[in-house]
């Protein structure tokens, strides 16, 4: 259960440090045209892929205590 808190913990602290990223680029080339879909994208990926991480999370628990 903590291994799982601290691989969601490291997870969301790497999209942070990902959405950020993102950003400084988009205002460092003066582009926020690019930046708005970029987002859009980011924040229809994350959560998809979060639901992934966490199903896998949970498979690999259920099968490990089958």
């Amino acid at each position: 259960m903590i291994g799982v808190g601290v691989g969601l913990l490291g997870y969301v602290a790497y999209w942070i440090v990902g959405l950020l990223q993102v950003a400084k680029a988009a205002a460092d080339a003066g582009q926020r045209a690019v930046a708005g879909p970029m987002l859009v994208w980011v924040m229809a990926i994350v959560p998809a892929a979060m639901v992934l991480i966490i199903v896998g999370i949970v498979m690999r628990t259920k099968s490990r205590s089958a």
